[in-house]
């Protein structure tokens, strides 16, 4: 059920039902399950998970300037993805940060109307302890936005993918509605050395509807929809690719030549490095002379 007096009423009738993350969970092999529950691992231990549920500073300074500083999770994160975004690894680098601050209202909402995500999709939500969907169109997700704004508590507003950041746009501001837009994701690139290569088939579950770049491995089959590149390293650094998937040897190299680097074992993850702790919990700050 909705919490009473956040979420309007009528979203309990558009949830996804117990049965529907059933059988997404009958529908994904053991070995995908794995891949999710490392993704979900590693984002955990990167954000850090709060210990407490608020923090509060009092501090007097030698000047006599007094300062408290209060820091707490918003009241809730709504986490909007649309039907052209189908990555469960994308998915759970939005909601882990959310997550991991302690924020006590987390709701997933998929804009299509009433049409499910992939079943990885719903797995990963179902992992990661979100198992409250709301599948909506692009109204009634308005609808939930305006509703959000004119209850005035304080909340995170996530966007992925395009219909989703029309949406999130046309939302009116709010002083306690904290918007923010994952960016979009270009091509990526993966290189293979004959020895110690990304797992390329982790890599298409995870990233599923991404446009793979596969640069080395000659002779190497490729999973369906990615595209075969040829080159030295160099020129495959000089790509642009904001995200590389490479050897461990070859980590190094690429420091500083792509946002996000990920090596054997990461292929299942994925994070947005701009995605801080802050735009979850803000601070509250107030100054005063002591007398």
């Amino acid at each position: 059920m909705t919490q009473r007096g956040l979420f309007p009423s009528w979203l309990d009738g558009s949830l996804a039902s117990d049965a529907a993350f059933g059988r997404a969970y009958a529908a994904v092999p053991d070995a995908r399950r794995a891949l999710l529950k490392t993704a979900i691992a590693r984002l955990w231990e990167w954000c850090g998970p709060a210990e407490a549920v608020s923090l509060r500073y009092d501090m007097l300074w030698r000047s006599g300037l007094r300062s408290v500083t209060l820091a707490e999770p918003r009241r809730f994160a709504l986490v909007l993805f649309d039907a052209g975004e189908t990555s469960p690894a994308r998915l759970l680098a939005a909601l882990v940060p959310a997550l991991a601050t302690g924020i006590p209202e987390v709701l997933a909402v998929r804009l299509g109307g009433r049409a499910l995500p992939p079943a990885p999709q719903l797995l990963a939500l179902e992992l990661a302890g979100v198992e409250r969907l709301a599948l909506l169109s692009r109204k009634r997700c308005s609808e939930l936005l305006g509703h959000l704004v004119q209850g005035g508590e304080s909340g995170a507003v996530l966007a992925l993918g395009r219909d989703a950041d029309a949406v999130l746009m046309a939302t009116p501001l709010h002083p306690a509605l904290q918007r923010a837009w994952v960016p979009g994701v270009g091509p990526l690139g993966a290189w293979l050395d004959r020895t110690g290569s990304p797992d390329l088939e982790a890599l298409a579950f995870a990233q599923h509807g991404a446009e793979i770049h596969v640069w080395g491995g000659r002779g190497r089959s490729l999973p369906d929809g990615f595209v075969r590149r040829s080159g030295t390293f160099e020129t495959f650094l000089r790509q642009g690719y904001a995200t590389l998937y490479v050897p461990e040897e070859r980590r190094e190299a690429c420091m500083g030549h792509a946002r996000l680097v990920l090596g054997p074992g990461c292929e299942s993850c994925w994070l947005w490095p701009d995605l801080e702790a802050s735009l979850f919990t803000p601070r509250h700050v107030c100054w005063s002379v002591d007398g």
